[in-house]
């Protein structure tokens, strides 16, 4: 049987300091040049508008305690209750919640005090007592996508789920138009595209901020490693971790399926706002903006339907089972090829595909090696040997003249999009067929087979 955290006698005694500070409590409400002080029940009602995903703005409500004794008292008791995670006087929740390193005792008493007059003293006393257990709070980790085009919600698998997004920055839903997310500056992050939606738990819901050495990205990947996430399915064991081993994954395997580049707008985490351990300003935490998305779309918009998802999880299956020493090169590939998909200049396109096509072979080779080594790796026949060999070797030109004369071949063609179309196809060929085999295949090999 689970012990909890606090012992009958603590849980008494935090509630009555909980019940000493909400008798002296003032909340006030500004709105513009308004400000007043609002009662408890009208504040309660602020509190579930906000809980329901409805746009209601409780960071325009601040708490003042009038009796400087009840603070204090309930204070010190938080503090000695949670001492061993204290750093310089510091608390840190789980990774989706507060600010790193940490958050000051009075930030986390007002949560508790939100959750309190929202719901009650015993849900607090409940969520305390998650402390030093594994009990794992959920949140939904989000992302937007450009180039993605789908008619209706789509589930990939329990627990991830694609939603179109409307073209109208007034019709967006209620959970992206909470205070601090999403305005009108952000509206190009959002208006027509895909989101996917993925259900994490995560635990513990507290620990220590690290604060070893001045290194601050060293200190921001040992606290993260004393977090666990847990996704409630395990199709994709890997699909969510705090350094995306698996989720990085599922772009890449989209643009694959899609023959586009399917690119990250803005991504974020929703923890539940109805929990102490929410230190998170009550915005929806961790959002993360692409700098280089400017609202106009560079990428062909490709439909995604329902009946593609089991090609699409068998090519995420494939990537996070691929050899993990090989994985960095792969992925330069499939960028290279992707930022092709998206770049307007035809030279850039190219360049792309030339430093794709040179990764897949191993190094950069002479037009014949290169057309020998992919015709022998694609081709099922002499003839479509020698065709291959025919397009090898014209991009390997065209990508040579891209690159010392920053233009393409004067006998490039009235139209030539449709010959670097047919270079792209061929790539992402290779690439597929690596994937199939699970590893580069030995080019030696392979030209002497």
């Amino acid at each position: 049987m689970k012990k909890d955290f606090l012992s009958k006698q603590d849980a008494d005694k935090l509630t009555q300091l909980i019940c000493n500070v909400l008798d002296c409590l003032e909340i006030h409400f500004s709105l513009g040049n308004t400000h007043q002080v609002i009662d408890i029940n009208t504040y309660r009602n602020i509190l579930h508008k906000r809980w329901n995903s409805v746009n209601h703005n409780v960071s325009r409500c601040k708490f003042e305690i009038k009796n400087v004794d009840a603070e204090t008292k309930i204070i010190d008791f938080i503090s000695d209750k949670l001492s061993e995670y204290l750093y310089d006087g510091l608390i840190q929740t789980v990774v989706p919640g507060g600010p790193y390193p940490g958050s000051e005792i009075k930030f986390f008493l007002n949560q508790i005090l939100r959750v309190a007059i929202g719901h009650n003293i015993e849900t607090v006393i409940s969520q305390f007592n998650m402390i030093g257990s594994n009990d794992s709070i959920p949140f939904q980790y989000m992302e937007t996508f450009e180039g993605l085009k789908i008619e209706s919600d789509i589930e990939i698998e329990k627990g991830i789920k694609l939603i179109p997004l409307p073209l109208n920055f007034s019709e967006m839903p209620n959970y992206l138009q909470n205070d601090g997310m999403l305005d009108l500056r952000e509206s190009r992050y959002f208006e027509g595209k895909t989101l996917i939606v993925v259900d994490v738990s995560v635990y513990p819901v507290i620990c220590k901020p690290i604060m070893s050495n001045s290194n601050m990205s060293e200190n921001i990947s040992d606290f993260r490693s004393k977090f666990q996430f847990t996704l409630n399915y395990d199709t994709f064991p890997n699909f969510y971790s705090e350094n995306y081993e698996g989720y990085y994954n599922f772009p890449l395997a989209m643009s694959l399926i899609c023959n586009t580049y399917i690119k990250t707008c803005a991504s974020w985490k929703v923890f539940p706002e109805d929990n102490i351990f929410n230190l998170s300003s009550q915005s929806l935490g961790g959002s993360c903006f692409n700098s280089g998305i400017d609202g106009f779309s560079r990428t062909k918009e490709i439909n995604f339907q329902k009946d593609q998802v089991k090609e699409l999880k068998n090519i995420i299956n494939k990537l996070n089972t691929f050899d993990k020493s090989e994985i960095p090169v792969l992925n330069i590939i499939i960028v290279r090829w992707c930022k092709s998909k998206e770049n307007i200049g035809l030279v850039d396109k190219m360049i792309d595909l030339g430093v794709a096509f040179d990764c897949i072979v191993g190094r950069e080779k002479s037009s014949f090696q290169l057309g020998l080594s992919i015709s022998r790796f694609l081709g099922i026949d002499k003839s479509e040997r020698k065709k291959l060999m025919i397009i090898l070797k014209k991009m390997h030109k065209w990508r040579s003249d891209c690159v010392h004369t920053s233009q393409l071949p004067i006998k490039a063609g009235k139209y030539p999009e449709k010959t670097i179309e047919e270079f792209q196809d061929l790539c992402r060929k290779c690439i597929l067929k690596i994937l199939d085999n699970g590893k580069f295949p030995d080019w030696m090999d392979i030209i002497h087979d």
